[in-house]
């Protein structure tokens, strides 16, 4: 034991001798840095002073030069007398103070006139501007510009140096500092004086100082003439240190006025300036000796603190543990959601292709389960982002009549299957359009509605949209759901947000979940400053809800929105044409070739004559071949975007549509967007997806009139059935709002087109989209997730399209993590569509096509010479047609392969490489 003391006691000494060691040179350190900063502390305390001491004098100068201007008015209006204007003020002494009015020549209109060395300084008066100065032997000198009778003259006040100092003496550091005031090296005057004024004044050594330290004067000196040396700034005030063996000094310069060139310059001496400045290093030694001691003892504890030590490493062990567990279920769940996606879509083939009931039901169970195990998928993958503090919150202008329509759709067919009622109840006042993040404030919404479509039997289920105003540009959004459900025991509300926890586990075993919606829920809220408030009767139903601080982007209101949405529904069903057009002739410029068809799909029956360009320079190359009516020009393009375009339309030589209407096409449409593109040159803008009776109505805004008919004035030929059903597996698609489908394209037969162009386009599209990715090229990449964007919403992909959405969003804020994580999610969502639409992709079946028989040689020549006269007009649907009906025959290799590529090319409208393609025939 004593052995053991012996060591501890030695090793404490040796620990001991060690940190005083390089506690004595930190000191040391901290002392000569804390006496730097000590020093420029007060530097600046001596510099503020000079400047509150400078201001305060500026002020006084001004309010006499106010008083002389004022008398110098009255004279001039005849309102007082000449000799009242002279009167000097009786309070103080009228020694030393002399007050006239001069002509310029210098000759009195009463009381004397000025010195020829002080005519000068009063020029500027006689111009009509105030001036001060000081000369020395003379005085300090304010005159103010007065019109006599039509004849300019000044009217001044001179103070002596003796009036000087009694009027305008000014006392610094308690009237032991020496103060200045100059115009000039030689014009310098004592408002105070301490010690040693010849410093001030630039006198040394005078006559009457012979008895001082001439070589501390000397030393004085030479720190200011440093000072002198510095470059004066009227915002600044020099402060300069000076140290010798004895003593140390504070200098400054000062600016009273820039404008009258007026300085308050001095010193003062160390010990005037830092009072109790010892202390201060007393007090660092007693601390010093403090801390040795708090050395001493933390030594003597070191067995504590180690084990202290052993007990943090195992925590982190423990944290580390942690931390495993969470990246293994996140890369678990990308993992599973591979196999999921597969599984789903052969599935979905059983469903389709499959007449047994016994095996349709399997595989509708099938498909539900494999559905609530995608959902648990995601649910951990959010929570694993939340718990490694990589769930990120990215707000972005949203509209929110669009937020709640999306919930609607999502929510609206779960209710019905339950025989449930769904109302949305919302403030008409809302402001249509916020600033926040719209996915995270769309998912907390939809996991509170669908818990109470799980857990309501019977009854309603309302949401409810209000809000409570902040100011002029702030709301809080206020969001509750309601349902008439089983309700929560009050015992049990504070297990409701715990992960992986499901209450009254027993009686709920038949609704699917795991618990973790809630927990995500309450963390997304809290990260967006908000949080989720319960109220529950247990058997009676629920109520959640929240309230989240929105900026108001546009504060127009929504309007009603139940009103809204059924009146949507109505159009879409009752559709008709406004007007017909077969004269007019339009151009449409999209680098997204689904977009350019659901435009011809939307005005098939107004029968205008509608061309295409997929890019900036195509529609250049089509602009010098053809007079347009108006021109739609998309915005974001890659290479040349629109309002590049439009530049080089207006700069085009020999143009025949410089004066077409040209209208913006984009699918970012915020507050101001308007104005945005009329200052760029733009005509009008239309928003994306395109909305038939929006498009419709500008069209007749801009067309011409003679070229516009009645709705019915041109017969329409095979005029297709606005109430064409949609095929059943399709209708059964996962994940795909068909009703949101038809209602952007106009008509069911228009919709099935567009999914084929969809459904066609996905295979290049994604390689481009996964190759700009792999680029690490991210200005391309959101381009191109800001097409897949808009065309996923137009097909009713609203997953999809959420999903490309926000990594739009992330690619324009520059969040790069962002994009990484949500890529290969968005990438698996867009494939899958491929399995969901196979049925409209392109058939290579060997034994169907072999059932077919063999088109003649006059037959296929007639039908590529059809397709050379459609592709020359550039004309979509007649071209698909030939196409179309070719699959009717079996045709020699060589043509179907050459049928291949023009298909494809029509697909994309590559108009140049479809005519390549024909030559070739």
């Amino acid at each position: 034991m004593k052995q053991h003391l012996k060591q501890f006691l030695v090793r404490a000494i040796i620990e001991f001798a060690f940190f005083a060691a390089i506690l004595t040179i930190c000191g040391n350190i901290v002392y000569n840095k804390i006496d730097h900063l000590l020093i420029e502390s007060l530097k600046e305390s001596v510099a503020q002073q000079s400047q509150s001491t400078a201001y305060t004098l500026g002020e006084r100068f001004q309010h006499k030069l106010d008083e002389l201007q004022t008398r110098a008015d009255l004279l001039q209006q005849h309102e007082v007398s000449l000799d009242s204007v002279m009167d000097i003020a009786t309070f103080g002494t009228k020694e030393g103070r002399v007050r006239g009015i001069l002509r310029r020549d210098n000759s009195a209109i009463t009381g004397p006139p000025l010195p020829e060395r002080a005519l000068p300084s009063v020029q500027e008066a006689f111009d009509g501007a105030q001036t001060i100065d000081y000369l020395r032997g003379i005085g300090l000198l304010f005159a103010v510009p007065l019109n006599l009778d039509g004849e300019p003259c000044i009217f001044y006040e001179l103070f002596n140096d003796e009036a000087v100092k009694l009027f305008y003496h000014t006392i610094s550091y308690n009237g032991r500092g020496t103060l200045s005031l100059g115009t000039s090296e030689t014009n310098w005057i004592l408002l105070s004086d301490g010690r040693y004024p010849e410093v001030a004044t630039h006198d040394y050594p005078l006559p009457g100082y012979l008895g001082r330290d001439t070589t501390r004067i000397s030393t004085f000196n030479h720190s200011w003439l440093d000072l002198e040396a510095v470059p004066k700034d009227a915002n600044l005030t020099q402060t300069l240190y000076a140290e010798n063996e004895v003593d140390a000094f504070f200098f400054h310069r000062t600016w009273i006025s820039e404008k009258y060139n007026l300085v308050l310059s001095g010193y003062v001496e160390w010990d005037d300036v830092v009072v109790g400045i010892d202390y201060i290093y007393t007090m660092m030694k007693l601390i010093y000796f403090i801390i040795l001691a708090l050395i001493f003892l933390s030594v003597c504890f070191n067995m504590r603190t180690r084990q202290a030590n052993y007990l943090a490493h195992e925590k982190a062990i423990a944290d580390s543990a942690n931390q495993a567990k969470t990246n293994f279920l996140a890369n678990m769940s990308h993992e599973i959601r591979t196999p999921i996606n597969t599984i789903m879509g052969m599935d979905e083939m059983i469903l389709r292709e499959s007449k047994e009931p016994a095996t349709l039901e399997y595989a509708r169970n099938a498909n539900q389960a494999a559905k609530s195990l995608l959902g648990i998928i995601n649910d951990v993958l959010d929570l694993s982002k939340i718990e490694a503090g990589k769930m990120e919150i990215i707000p972005v202008e949203y509209h929110l009549n669009s937020l709640l329509n999306d919930l609607v759709n999502m929510i609206q067919k779960r209710a019905m299957d339950k025989d449930l009622e769904f109302h949305v109840e919302t403030n008409r006042n809302i402001p249509s359009v916020l600033f926040g993040d719209e996915i995270r404030i769309r998912q907390v919404i939809m996991n509170l509605l669908t818990n109470a479509v799980k857990y309501t039997k019977k009854g309603y289920i309302v949401l409810n949209v209000n809000y409570v105003p902040v100011d002029t540009g702030n709301v809080f959004l206020c969001i509750s759901v309601s349902d008439t459900g089983i309700g929560i025991k009050q015992e049990d509300l504070h297990r409701l947000f715990n992960a992986f926890e499901r209450i009254e586990e027993k009686r709920n075993r038949t609704i699917e979940g795991t618990g973790l919606g809630m927990n995500i829920s309450r963390h997304l809220l809290n990260m967006m400053g908000s949080d989720l408030k319960v109220n529950s009767v247990y058997g009676a139903g629920s109520n959640f809800s929240f309230q989240i601080l929105q900026r108001v982007v546009d504060p127009d209101p929504i309007g009603d929105f139940e009103e809204t949405y059924k009146r949507s529904l109505q159009q879409d069903q009752t559709y008709e044409e406004a007007f017909t057009a077969p004269d007019a002739s339009i151009l449409f410029v999209d680098d997204t070739e689904m977009n350019l068809t659901v435009v011809k799909g939307l005005l098939k029956q107004t029968r205008i004559q509608v061309d295409t360009a997929l890019s900036g320079r195509e529609c250049l190359d089509m602009l010098n071949l053809k007079k347009y009516d108006i021109i739609f020009l998309d915005h974001m393009m890659p290479e040349m975007d629109g309002i590049e375009t439009l530049q080089a339309i207006k700069k085009m030589a020999g143009n025949p549509n410089l004066d077409t209407p040209v209208i913006s096409l984009t699918a970012n449409a915020i507050s101001g967007a308007r104005e945005t593109y009329i200052a760029a040159g733009f005509d009008d803008y239309l928003t994306k997806p395109v909305n038939s009776s929006l498009l419709e109505n500008l069209i007749m805004k801009y067309l011409p009139p003679e070229k516009i008919l009645t709705s019915r004035a041109v017969p329409m030929e095979d005029e297709p059935e606005h109430g064409t059903c949609l095929p059943d597996w399709l209708e059964q698609a996962s994940e795909l709002d068909t009703h949101s489908g038809v209602m952007h394209c106009g008509s069911s037969d228009a919709y099935l087109d567009i999914l084929r162009v969809f459904a066609n386009a996905i295979a290049s599209t994604s390689e481009e989209i996964e190759g700009y990715f792999q680029a690490e090229d991210w200005k391309n990449y959101t381009t191109k997730v800001h097409a897949l964007k808009s065309t996923a919403k137009i097909v009713g992909a609203s997953e999809l399209s959420s999903r490309a959405k926000r990594l739009e969003d992330a690619g324009n804020a520059g969040n790069i993590s962002e994009i990484r994580q949500g890529h290969r999610p968005l990438m698996e969502l867009y494939l899958s569509y491929k399995e969901k639409l196979r049925y409209l992709m392109e058939s290579n079946d060997p034994e169907e096509d072999a059932s077919k028989p063999m088109i003649g040689e006059e037959e296929l020549a007639e039908a590529y010479a059809s397709m050379k006269e459609f592709a020359a007009s550039f004309d979509y649907d007649s071209l698909m047609f030939v196409l179309q009906s070719l699959k009717e025959y079996r045709l020699p290799e060589k043509d179907a392969e050459q049928c291949r590529k023009i298909k494809e090319a029509t697909d994309k409208l590559d108009w140049i490489q479809v005519n390549e393609y024909l030559k070739e025939t």
